[in-house]
Order: C-alpha cells, then sequence, then structure tokens
C-alpha cells in the first residue's frame, strides 16, 4: 500500500464568519467579470503589508490589528477578502493496472475560512464512479474508485482557488492551556504512526527545552532540521518515521514535516500534518510542511524552506500521512506519469517566506 498524503459564542462566532466568508466568495465569484484583470503595484504591496511605504504598512498593520482584535466577524471575513490570492492548481495521474484495485485519493482542495474554491473539476477516464467521502473530522476530502477491469486508468483534477493568508505579529499570539484542547485537537499532541514523539520527548527537551514559548519551539525544531537534515529526492519510502529520518539524516518534505511536528507534540505543543499544492515549487510536485496550534489558530511552518508560506493551498491535514495520503492504494498498479502545477493568478506576489517572517518578527496562518 502506497502513502502520500470555546465553547458556546466562540463556535457560534466562528459558523457566523465561515458563513460570511462563503458569502462574500459567491459574490466575488459572480461579479467575476467586472473586475479588473490587473491589481496596481501599490495595491498588491499594500494586500502584503511589505514593500511599500512606512506609513503604508502601518495604516495595514494597524487595520489588521482592529480587525481580528474584535469578536465580529464580518471585521475578519473583510480583511481577509482585501488580503486574498487566487491560484490555479492542476493534476493529473496516470496507472496502468494488471488486475483490480482500490484507490483513496486526497486531491481535491479543502474549504475553510481562508480558502475557498472557486471552480474545481475532477475527471475519471476511463469512466469509473468516483465515491467522494469526507474524513477525519469532516474537512478532508477522498475520492474513492473501485477498478475491475486491467489497463490505463488517468485521474485529472483542476482547481481555483483563493487563500487569504494572515500575517500576525508574533507579540500578538496567546498562549492556549493544554486543559482546554478540544476533543478534535486531542489525537495531534500523541503519538502517531509516523510522528512516534514519546521516543524522541528527552532529545526535543535537549535541543529545545530552554526555550519559553511554543512558538519559539516551533521555529527553532523547524529551523534545526532544515539546518541538520539534508533533503534528497527518493530518500525515503512509505515506512519512513520520524526515527528514520533522524538516523539517516535526509529525507524530502513529507519526513521534514514528520520530524518538525514530533519535536512539537514531544514538548505538549499540538501540531499537525498538511498536504498541499505549491506556488514556486521547483520541481512542480505535491508539497507537505506541518502546523502548530498557537492561540486558537494554526500556524504554519515548512522546515524544507523550498517556497514561500502564502503561496501553500491546502489539500488535507491529520495526524500524520497517514491521514493526509495523496493516494492510498489497495492493490499492484503503476503510475506511469505524474504531473502536478499550481500557478498564482495575482501580477504582484510578494512572497512570505521564513527568513521575512522572522527578520520582521511575524508568523503566517491560512484561516
Amino acid at each position: 500500500m502506497t502513502e502520500e498524503i470555546h465553547s458556546g459564542s466562540k463556535q457560534k462566532c466562528k459558523e457566523q464568519e465561515a458563513s460570511a466568508l462563503r458569502h462574500a466568495s459567491l459574490i466575488s465569484t459572480s461579479h467575476a467579470a467586472f473586475r479588473p484583470k490587473r491589481r496596481d503595484t501599490t495595491h498588491a504591496r499594500w494586500r502584503a503589508g511589505k514593500g511599500c511605504h512606512p506609513f503604508e504598512k502601518m495604516i495595514h498593520d494597524k487595520w489588521k490589528e482592529f480587525c481580528f482584535s474584535r469578536h465580529e466577524p464580518f471585521l475578519r471575513v473583510l480583511f481577509l477578502l482585501l488580503s486574498s490570492m487566487n491560484f490555479h492548481v492542476t493534476c493529473e495521474l496516470e496507472y496502468t493496472l494488471q488486475e483490480p484495485a482500490v484507490f483513496l485519493f486526497a486531491l481535491q482542495c479543502i474549504e475553510t475560512r481562508g480558502q475557498s474554491l472557486l471552480g474545481e473539476n475532477l475527471t475519471v477516464r476511463p469512466f469509473i464512479r468516483s465515491e467522494e467521502l469526507n474524513l477525519c473530522g469532516g474537512m478532508n476530502r477522498f475520492n474513492r474508485i473501485k477498478t475491475l477491469n486491467p489497463g490505463a486508468l488517468n485521474i485529472s483534477y483542476q482547481a481555483d482557488v483563493r487563500i487569504s493568508p494572515v500575517v500576525m505579529p508574533v507579540r500578538a499570539l496567546e498562549i492556549g492551556d493544554l486543559g482546554d484542547l478540544s476533543a478534535e485537537v486531542l489525537p495531534l499532541i500523541l503519538p502517531s504512526r509516523y510522528c512516534p514523539s514519546d521516543r524522541l520527548r528527552q532529545m526535543a527537551k535537549e535541543l529545545f527545552g530552554h526555550l519559553t514559548t511554543p512558538h519559539a519551539i516551533a521555529t527553532a525544531a523547524s529551523d534545526w532540521i532544515f539546518e541538520n537534515i539534508a533533503y534528497v529526492s527518493g530518500s525515503s519510502g512509505e515506512n519512513s518515521s520520524a526515527l528514520d529520518t533522524l538516523d539517516h539524516q535526509k529525507g524530502v518534505c513529507r519526513d521534514f514535516a514528520h520530524l518538525g511536528i514530533t519535536f512539537c507534540r514531544a514538548l505538549n505543543i499540538p501540531a499537525r500534518y498538511t498536504s498541499c499544492y505549491a506556488y514556486q515549487l521547483q520541481p512542480q510536485d505535491f508539497h507537505a510542511c506541518f502546523e502548530v496550534l498557537l492561540g486558537g489558530n494554526w500556524y504554519l511552518f515548512d522546515a524544507t524552506r523550498l517556497v514561500p508560506l502564502n503561496g501553500l493551498i491546502r489539500i488535507a491535514t491529520g495526524r500524520d500521512a497517514a491521514d493526509a495520503a495523496v493516494c492510498t492504494i489497495f492493490g499492484n498498479p503503476e503510475l506511469t506519469r505524474s504531473f502536478v502545477s499550481c500557478e498564482c493568478s495575482e501580477r504582484h506576489f510578494v512572497p512570505q517566506t521564513r527568513d521575512r517572517l522572522v527578520a520582521n518578527d511575524e508568523i503566517l496562518c491560512l484561516p
């Protein structure tokens, strides 16, 4: 088998915010023909809050602080819409089958407060019925395909996606209480198949135990992985865990994410695995990173530093790659072709990299 992939008022507030964002997305989509195709440079820089006049950046930061300091969903949605960027993702997979097989694909982008679908299309050739399943808390979207006859199988997926990443000052982060974690988050602080955090607890304490905040620990863990683990394509397999990555001192994005998750969980910080499409990844392929729960929001970390964090489009999230594999196969088909593409529709994309965020004492999340 191959595997690649607080209560009352606050919950109501989140539901209202999600509803408002969906409604705003529909309005924006229905009026797409009337939107200008190009955005002027000043507007693009303002949306990123970078590369502009200090006064412009101050206005941007004050507006963001005002929106997120209020408990009004409309204000947060308004800020997210003004900060949004559109991407087009494409994926094509071809297999040769000698016998019946069952595929479980996670190719379709998920929808969250900060990521909305403007349109998508999934095609299976030859035509085979595809069953969509919602797993891992109902957010991840999987497609189950059962083949009976030998021959070729082609899966094609395209989507237009709007994301609204939010860059926040580190000083604004709140320290969460382990005793307040929701039931859906609890598994993300425990050891899992590829992230045996209980076996790396002592090492994590020695490396990062002197740090006083979850953000400092997550950042240091990501930096340590980048500096000590070599990124080598094809250096790991479907059974490789964080322990194997440490032993071999090399891996791919999946392994970097697993090790980051393991270090964080070892020090009682909730962390999850995220598979994604990635803008500016070379060569183009599926990508993986990890997210850490800080003050009620999930913040992105990519220990590979191969792509800008504001160019990541979520596909699935979970405890590790077992929950968010791009493809899980029951059978023995052969993958003969794989093509992945992620293009930004914005003319002036301002990359939010690890170095830029650290220099400005900021952190990025995709709500």
